[in-house]
């Protein structure tokens, strides 16, 4: 059976689990696909950002022009080769376009101004809070045309630095006449010129129902909740409080809150929050403040469930590693410290009667074997932190049936891994989709991450953190790997770094939309790779590939990596905004579904995960 034989309705539902190149592939293959997804209402939403469709060349396909009328929702967060001109024709399409998410693109505010003339339905958007390119002073009219056009808004996202949005009153201008139902704040590091100034003045609040601000920074000071601008017209009276602070590790969280919430995290998260009395205290490292005005919302079982829904991934739970009690069923993210129990230790020990000398033996593995915990369990995200130096080696059994189920893994801490490590986390972990590692000085993991992640089938994200690059075997070895789709590299080798050629890598990984390497190199290396490197991508054609060769010069950085949407699936700050107001859902596709269709569309459409999503504002 084709899938063209199929009712219109059963293909309806299975092209919206789709991914936008998915569906585009449909409607290339058959004019009978092409007419139904081009009904008004079959497909609503254009989403290009973070995958291999996250180029501007999107705007040209015959698929965006039949649908482009009927889409409500366009999302081009973190497109590279986005700019006003590029973006205006397209939006002239959007004849109702409500939901708009151009952040971290050369975009900014005041060119959205100019975007909202030729779009002028757009009801909520996410955009860079920035005015590098304007100098330092904005006009009163500039202020008055900005209040016109968010007056009609009904959710703001706001993208930009400290100077931008915390210190500055521009953006308390701009939304004056707005009533929104919510404002978001995301405080990322980045370079600024200075705070903007404006030459008019107003008086008065931001009208919202709900805001959130998130801080995007793991050891910045921003300075008391009270001296920022945005915060010291609030009369705390009228609103409840949560503001979370996440340290430099996992179980370190600190929450307060006003009192209403106090019950739901001691139940939800089994976290004592303290109760929120004094704003004078400062602001440091990741956090997110969530502020509800009291006026507008109704603190009923509904509203808790969506609070339980947005912060669940906040909160990875702990575990004791060698406990053989399932994991609570209504979570999933966990961590643990692994601990080597003593038993094998002993193994290790010699009876004291026995005067011969023994044969000197190695320290035998230490099995991360966690089935009893997660038996439960079908997917799950899976984070050790390896706490103490471990004398024995860690390694995994092919036996383990927890392996299967691991969709997100991160290792981190001093540990030795076994030879075979590797080698059965690629083979046996048959739903990997992200791996994120800092390794240890003591057991590098260059090497045996190169000869065996071309065993696996699933990883779409690596994020690593070692020394000893050997670029061009790993260039090699990653291109055989052909579900990998953003690649992040923290060299820390004290020495000159010498990349490679990243052709064939390119060339492979058809899905790759991002690569970012930082590493020790001398600005004529950055230059002379950097062009490498962007002539393999323009004569690939891979125009959605965002390339970032960075120069590093202290080896001893602990995440290296500073918040954008790229990074953001590693869980590096686990307090975050999400990157839009869309929330993305990834699945795979149904036995039911699959038995349907044919051999060449599962091969040619659905080798990946499956995605839906939801435009609906969390919270």
């Amino acid at each position: 059976m084709f899938i063209t034989d199929l009712p219109e309705d059963v293909i309806i539902l299975i092209v919206r689990k789709l991914d936008l190149k998915s569906i585009n592939n449909l409607y290339e293959s058959s004019q009978h696909l092409g007419r139904i997804l081009s009904i008004p209402g079959v497909i609503k939403e254009w989403q290009m950002s973070l995958n291999s469709m996250a180029t501007v060349q999107s705007f040209k396909l015959n698929f965006f022009k039949d649908v482009a009328s009927h889409l409500q929702v366009l999302n081009i967060c973190g497109v590279v080769d986005v700019c006003k001109t590029t973006v205006i024709p397209a939006l002239r399409r959007l004849k109702n376009l409500k939901t708009l998410d151009i952040s971290y693109t050369d975009v900014d505010l005041l060119d959205f101004f100019d975007m909202y003339d030729a779009c002028p339905s757009i009801k909520n958007l996410c955009i860079n809070f920035s005015f590098e390119k304007r100098g330092c002073n904005l006009s009163e009219s500039v202020i008055l045309r900005g209040q016109n056009i968010f007056e009609k808004m009904e959710n703001v996202h706001f993208v930009g630095t400290t100077t931008n949005l915390l210190y500055s009153d521009i953006a308390r201008y701009i939304l004056q006449k707005a009533n929104l139902n919510t404002l978001k704040y995301t405080i990322i590091h980045q370079k600024t010129y200075g705070p903007m100034e404006c030459e008019a003045k107003y008086e008065g609040i931001v009208k919202f129902k709900q805001m959130y601000v998130y801080f995007m920074n793991l050891e910045v000071n921003y300075g008391s909740f009270r001296d920022m601008p945005i915060f010291n017209k609030f009369n705390s009276t009228k609103y409840e409080f949560i503001i979370i602070a996440n340290g430099a590790f996992l179980d370190v969280i600190e929450v307060y809150v006003t009192p209403i919430f106090i019950e739901f995290f001691r139940e939800k998260f089994r976290i004592n929050a303290k109760c929120l009395t004094d704003f004078n205290n400062d602001l440091t490292g990741n956090m997110g403040i969530m502020i509800f005005n009291k006026e507008y919302t109704c603190f009923n079982d509904t509203f808790f469930l969506k609070l339980f829904s947005r912060l669940n991934d906040c909160f990875p739970v702990f575990f004791v590693s060698d406990s053989q009690s399932p994991v609570p069923d209504n979570y999933n993210w966990f961590y643990t410290t692994p601990a080597i129990s003593q038993t094998v230790n002993n193994k290790n020990m010699t009876d004291g009667s026995i005067e011969f000398k023994k044969k000197r033996i190695g320290n035998p593995n230490f099995v991360l074997d966690y089935d009893e915990v997660f038996k439960r369990k079908t997917r799950f995200k899976l984070s050790l932190v390896f706490t103490v130096n471990y004398v024995n080696p860690v390694s995994l059994s092919p036996s383990c049936d927890f392996l299967s189920k691991i969709t997100f893994l991160s290792l981190s801490g001093t540990v030795r891994y076994a030879v075979e490590f590797f080698n059965v986390l690629f083979r046996c972990c048959g739903n990997l989709e992200t791996l994120d590692i800092v390794a240890p000085s003591i057991s590098p993991c260059v090497s045996p991450i190169s000869r065996s992640i071309p065993l696996s089938k699933t990883l779409k994200n690596l994020r690593l953190i070692d020394r000893r690059f050997d670029y061009n075997t790993f260039f090699q070895s990653l291109s055989q790997c052909k579900t990998l789709e953003n690649i992040h590299l923290l060299d820390r080798s004290p020495e000159n770094t010498s990349l490679a050629d990243p052709s064939t890598l390119f060339k492979n990984c058809d899905n790759l939309y991002s690569l970012c390497i930082k590493a020790c190199m001398s600005n004529e290396t950055k230059r002379k790779m950097t062009r490498i490197f962007n002539n393999a991508k323009s004569s690939l054609k891979k125009y959605q590939l965002d390339i970032k060769l960075c120069q590093i010069f202290l080896t001893h950085d602990r995440d290296g990596f500073n918040y954008e949407p790229y990074i953001d699936v590693f869980n590096v700050y686990p307090i975050k905004p999400g990157l839009s107001f869309l929330k993305s859902f990834h699945c795979k596709y149904t036995s039911v579904l699959s038995k349907y269709l044919p051999t060449w569309f599962k091969g040619n459409f659905l080798r990946n995960n499956m995605k839906s999503h939801n435009s609906s504002c969390l919270l």
